[in-house]
């Protein structure tokens, strides 16, 4: 058997394993072996504690010899070695010789090998920790040897994939799900840059919420300041992405990324039991032989149901109704468009990069410390205007940033409100609504049997 490995396949094309693989093809031509079967493990790492599949099968095949191009591409934890050894077979490798794991010295050898390479793992990850702290602190691109999507390996904006992943921060930020931005990059035949997959809505959320994007430095995800790279998107649209990725209150947040929804209330109406309803469709019989299906919320411990049309109607009455009351149009507040918020939201960066200019002069002795003040001054009332108009508009729902409370409500009566929409404003207006069993088995959905608890404007 041959077995080849490679932690980092940069290119992904797998041609360091095809060149362990010949060399290996080669040595048991040389000694006149066959080669029954080739297992390879590309862009796996033998030290992170991940699964290798090939060297699962590898050693549940039972081989009686297997030929690598260096034992440590088969081992370099001493966890792994002793699974080797419990084989009681040859090991021979093309680099380093044969090793006879039947004897106690061949054993000996190989752990004292073994042992030296979990140390050279182990020195070469402290090696990258510091130079990734390093290039954080520089304010460098970190990405040395997997590039982002979105950006070049030399930290500059792809041209074609910096404004399609653009395009996906406003998607998002205008009401769209991640799903609904995958499939575009998909549609457009952008694939991810590890790999060459597809997108979805979970990969994708996941790199949008990067705090690369909006030119942040950050060690393990915690942002340390401004790099020294273009962002794709402005700082405060990233952030408003990420609160709106963070939002998991208790059933009453928009569906998860790349979810399908099927009601407007499933997950959301509960059951007096505390269970959160589900939608089903129930069939029953009339005298005439007919089958009647109907849809119902039903609790899943099975308490109680009622009917899902009756429910929807009663619910979307009393979002309408608060969404007009006078203190909801009240607390709506000035409208800022999304032209006028990102140009805010330019606007600030470029006032926070002259304040850092007026630091800088300050320190290199350029200017005195009451024209630092005086210039700053004015710099800083600008930055708090502006960030206060961005943050008007990116702190705001996708639902609250496309539609007035009117406008809300002429959308949904014309049935122009997306299904997520209309979940979306049910968790703005309404905190919980919560069915009590029936009284008697024909007793028919009625606003005794609902309770709702109404959310008031902050």
């Amino acid at each position: 058997m041959v077995y080849a490995r490679i932690s980092l396949d940069v290119a992904g094309e797998g041609l360091g394993v095809q060149r362990q693989e010949a060399e290996c093809r080669a040595l048991c031509e040389r000694n006149g072996w066959d080669v029954a079967e080739v297992y390879t493990d590309n862009d796996v790492s033998a030290t992170t504690g991940k699964v290798r599949p090939e060297f699962e099968r590898l050693l549940a095949s039972k081989p009686s010899r297997v030929v690598v191009w260096h034992t440590d591409r088969l081992v370099r934890k001493t966890a792994d070695l002793e699974r080797v050894i419990a084989l009681d077979i040859p090991i021979v490798a093309v680099t380093a010789g044969h090793l006879d794991l039947s004897t106690p010295s061949g054993r000996a050898v190989a752990r004292t090998v073994t042992a030296w390479a979990t140390f050279e793992g182990e020195q070469k990850s402290l090696r990258q920790q510091a130079a990734h702290r390093q290039r954080v602190e520089s304010g460098k691109p970190w990405w040395s040897h997997r590039r982002p999507f979105g950006y070049t390996a030399e930290g500059e904006v792809h041209e074609t994939e910096g404004p399609a992943l653009r395009k996906c921060y406003d998607m998002v930020r205008l009401g769209s799900t991640y799903a609904d931005a995958a499939r575009y990059l998909n549609a457009e035949g952008f694939t991810t840059t590890v790999g060459g997959r597809q997108w979805n809505g979970s990969n994708l959320s996941r790199l949008m919420r990067d705090p690369k994007y909006a030119g942040l430095i950050h060690y393990r995800y915690e942002v340390q300041g401004r790099g020294q790279w273009e962002p794709i998107v402005p700082e405060e649209e990233w952030r408003a992405i990420l609160d709106r990725s963070e939002v998991i209150a208790s059933g009453m947040a928009p569906a998860p990324a790349g979810s399908r929804v099927r009601s407007l209330l499933g997950g959301i109406a509960r059951c007096e039991c505390g269970e959160p309803f589900k939608r089903t469709r129930q069939h029953s019989k009339r005298k005439g032989g007919e089958v009647l299906k109907t849809y119902v919320y039903q609790c899943p411990m099975h308490c109680t149901s009622i009917n899902a049309e009756w429910l929807d109607t009663h619910v979307a009455k009393a979002v309408l109704r608060a969404a007009t009351s006078p203190a909801w149009m009240l607390a709506a507040g000035p409208e800022v468009s999304a032209p006028e918020a990102e140009s805010a939201a330019r606007e600030a960066v470029t006032l926070r990069d002259r304040l850092d200019e007026l630091s800088e002069a300050f320190a290199a002795g350029e200017i005195s410390r009451d024209q630092l003040a005086s210039g700053s001054a004015p710099l800083r009332s600008a930055l708090a205007d502006a960030e206060a108009r961005a943050q008007t508009y990116y702190s705001a729902s996708p639902l609250d940033r496309k539609f007035s409370p009117a406008d809300l409500v002429a959308a949904w009566k014309s049935n122009s409100l997306t299904l997520e929409q209309r979940r979306e404003a049910v968790g703005k207006y309404v905190e919980r609504i919560e069915v009590r069993r029936r009284t008697n088995r024909n007793e028919r959905a009625n606003a005794g049997m609902v309770t709702l608890t109404m959310r008031k404007p902050n």
